[in-house]
């Protein structure tokens, strides 16, 4: 569709007469059915006047020119293209992108992005020259006259009519050189460049019949589009091969794609999966299998962290097969003209497209599985039911069914059974689902070294291990949490993100994904939110359940929030509404449960190789540690050799002597538990074993080293590790990890002083005085018991240093 065409020499006459923003206006106004935007009929007339001044100085006479011509399978439209022939011969189409700037500021840290004025006020909007190459790159990929006639080419440009070229700066600043060689830019100082360039590609005219050719060329997904997405996948076979009945499915969508061309059968397929059955590898491989046959095929997804990764995997010129679901309007798309559409995640189809960015001739009643089915001749919807998440989504298995049966199309259901997420343990998944209250038949976790599953008494410390697996290899951890904590709209003063994820018990606080647009300018090294699963800076952020969907890491983190409570009656998990901060499902209080239940089980279904814990509620947590069986793999020490290879690990050495100035600069004195003790707690003369580099800043007087003994604080400190400590105890104790002096008892060593974690309860007199009433020193290993001591004034307990790291 476009919104005017004519040759040249009339298009002169319009313009010379002011009626081409008339012309415009009746057929956008008959065409769409509303009126339109007054400074957009001002801008056809000033720019209008631009490009008649242009085709005059080139002397363009028996060319074709349209206005607005609709990108297909696209809601954009390209300003202005020419049609003609050159001095070789050969037929050329031109795109020109008006503008009508006369300012532009770059913009820092952004790719390809410039600052202008723009309906009304200054916006971020992308270099034009961007904006081309997307538009040229669309048509190539889509108008097949590019693909089959080899004397048939694209020239694309920007004319920016009011902007003064200033070389070095603004639109033409170093950084955009390479892009603007690629996608040139005329500015008003360049109408002769212009013209001779217009002259050169169109001056033997033939302009009408160039722009026939062009119009009723085949719109479709071209040949060299579908060979790149298809040597994509076929690239990454070790990514991307199926196995047992993901071959079975791929097989049932190929024969469904045969009979709709042999007999014209409209088909659905439904691929049922829970968490790492594969469903998206099946939909890459189907997507990559009917490129190669030059059938028209679109992967449609709604959630745009998700198509964010899957379109850097198979790169700029593959994207545009990727799209969100509402790529399938009716204004859009003629019905049955796609050959097979593959939607991934289809629970998370909504009841329909239209939403605050949709333009009024293309809104419409139709339900958005509607449009899916109707568009195509095959569809593929590949669902777990068990991950809804939010009342706006609709998808599930019967409403797919509903709407086969609405357009009479053959439909198939294929069930995947094998998971390949959790270290392909179908134990650990089905053990989750029944504790979560999916299944009613008891299931224990058994002993299953292939998946580690972890509790973690402290966030922090769990925090530690994703980071740790993270620094070995690249977004293969991360961390996330239940939406039980606020989300802040602004950033510090210096631009990062405010911590809003805070338990303060622990002195843990962590900032969620970046918002999709904040008031201030954002810190370098953080990523947007729909990057953080895959970008390195993602591992400093806490992930929710909208950025974490669809992904699967190798070890993931999972904070459950308060929102997810223990009832004790009926000896079941329960939810709570009023601990959410997510304002959504705060809406919809009838089916949180529900919501709740899914966002925990696709949260703790993240991981490859293991998943590690911290309950917010402790009942909860011991609601989850009473259905793990015998000596449950969780409570397996983490050693060093788990996260650093052998050959990595580093041997500290302790010297005897070092230079005085290295000395509390560069190194600490290391002490036996016992002098430590006496020396720190009660003012002895001792001697030090020695001096040991630690290799980190802030050292000073009040810090020494000793070697820790035993397994009761793994994972955070492991037998033999040494532990810089500090004194004297600044504040509360409470929870902090000490080393403390208890001559009254010993510990699993047998030894009288130990590193432990510290609470205590306190009783409070009449007169404002307090004693403790008892101390508990708490192993972080839950195979170790806690050392309880009572009557902990009488002497014989000290706490003498507060733990700081351990040195690696």
């Amino acid at each position: 569709m476009l919104l005017y065409q004519n040759n040249t020499q009339q298009f002169k006459k319009d313009v010379l007469n002011n009626r081409i923003a008339d012309l415009m206006k009746e057929r956008f106004e008959s065409a769409f059915g509303r009126r339109v935007n007054i400074s957009e009929y001002n801008s056809w007339n000033n720019s209008c006047q631009h490009v008649k001044n242009v085709i005059e100085t080139a002397g363009l006479t028996d060319n074709m020119l349209c206005l607005e011509y609709e990108v297909p399978y696209n809601t954009g439209r390209i300003d202005c293209m020419l049609f003609g022939c050159s001095e070789n011969g050969k037929s050329h189409a031109v795109l020109m992108e008006l503008k009508q700037w006369s300012f532009v500021d770059e913009v820092d840290d952004e790719d390809n992005v410039i600052e202008t004025f723009v309906a009304g006020r200054n916006r971020k909007v992308p270099h034009p020259s961007q904006q081309i190459e997307g538009y040229h790159h669309h048509l190539v990929s889509f108008v097949t006259i590019f693909e089959t006639e080899e004397d048939f080419d694209l020239y694309s440009c920007a004319y920016c009519h009011n902007y003064a070229k200033d070389p070095g700066r603004g639109l033409f600043a170093e950084r955009f050189n390479a892009l603007v060689d690629k996608f040139p830019v005329f500015t008003k100082d360049d109408v002769l460049s212009l013209a001779n360039k217009l002259k050169f590609l169109l001056g033997k005219g033939n302009g009408f019949e160039i722009f026939n050719r062009f119009m009723q060329s085949p719109v479709r997904p071209s040949q060299k589009l579908l060979e790149e997405a298809s040597k994509i996948v076929n690239e990454n076979k070790a990514v991307f091969s199926l196995l047992n009945e993901q071959l079975v499915a791929k097989n049932v969508i190929m024969s469904k794609v045969r009979q709709a061309k042999k007999k014209g059968l409209k088909s659905v397929v439904v691929v049922h999966g829970g968490p790492g059955t594969g469903k998206t590898v099946i939909a890459l491989n189907v997507l990559a299998d009917l490129a190669r046959k030059n059938k028209s095929v679109f992967y449609g997804c709604k959630s745009k962290p998700f198509r964010a990764a899957l379109e850097k995997i198979v790169g700029p010129k593959s994207r545009i097969l990727f799209s969100n679901l509402s790529r399938f309007l009716p204004s859009k798309i003629e019905e049955g003209s796609i050959d097979v559409v593959l939607i991934d995640e289809a629970h998370r189809i909504a009841k329909k497209s239209n939403s605050q960015y949709t333009k009024r001739e293309d809104r419409t009643d139709m339900p958005q599985i509607d449009q899916v089915i109707r568009s195509s001749k095959t569809a593929v919807f590949f669902i777990d039911d068990n991950q809804v998440v939010r009342s706006q989504e609709v998808g599930s298995s019967d409403l797919i069914k509903d709407a086969a049966e609405r357009f009479e199309a053959i439909y198939e259901d294929i069930q995947l059974v094998s998971q390949f997420r959790c270290a392909g343990s179908d134990n650990y998944l089905d053990w989750l689902e029944y504790v979560l209250g999916y299944k009613e038949k008891p299931i224990d976790l058994p002993k299953e070294e292939r998946f580690e599953f972890k509790i973690f008494d402290d966030p922090n410390e769990l925090y530690e291990v994703i980071k740790n697996h993270e620094s070995k290899k690249a977004n293969s951890a991360r961390l996330v949490a239940g939406y039980c904590w606020p989300w802040s709209k602004t950033l510090n003063p210096d631009g990062t993100l405010i911590k809003d994820v805070v338990i303060l018990e622990h002195n843990f606080a962590m900032p969620w994904e970046a918002q999709d647009k904040y008031p201030g300018k954002i810190a370098k090294g953080i990523p947007k939110w729909f990057q953080w699963a895959y970008q390195t800076g993602g591992v400093n952020q806490v992930g929710c359940i909208y950025t974490a969907q669809g992904f699967e890491f190798d070890y993931i983190g999972v904070i459950i929030g308060p929102d997810l409570k223990y009832d004790k009656q009926n000896d079941c998990l329960s939810f709570d509404v009023g601990a959410t901060c997510d304002p959504t499902l705060r809406k919809d209080i009838k089916n949180f449960d529900t919501y709740a239940k899914n966002i925990y089980r696709v949260l703790m279904t993240r991981g490859m190789k293991g998943c590690y814990v911290y309950f917010c509620d402790k009942e909860v947590e011991n609601y989850f540690k009473k259905h793990i069986k015998g000596d449950p793999y969780y409570q397996k020490p983490l050693m060093v050799s788990d996260i650093v290879p052998e050959d990595e690990q580093i041997l500290i050495s302790v010297e005897s002597e070092i230079e005085e100035h290295l000395k509390y600069t560069e190194s600490l004195p290391v002490y036996t538990m016992e002098a430590a003790c006496g020396a720190f707690g009660e003012g002895k003369l001792v001697e030090k074993e020695g001096w040991i580099k630690a290799d980190r800043t802030g050292l000073h007087r009040n810090m020494f080293v000793v070697r820790a003994s035993g397994k009761s604080m793994e994972p955070r400190i492991k037998d033999g590790d040494h532990c810089i400590f500090k004194f004297p105890v600044v504040g509360s104790r409470q929870n902090k990890i000490v080393l403390v002096q208890h001559l009254s008892t010993t510990d699993e060593t047998g030894c009288r002083y130990s590193i432990k974690k510290y609470t205590s309860k306190k009783t409070f007199n009449a007169d404002g005085t307090w004693q403790h009433e008892q101390i508990v020193l708490n192993p972080l290993n839950a195979k170790f018991d806690p050392i309880v001591i009572d009557n902990a004034e009488d002497g014989e307990f000290m706490v003498v240093a507060e733990f700081v790291d351990v040195i690696i």
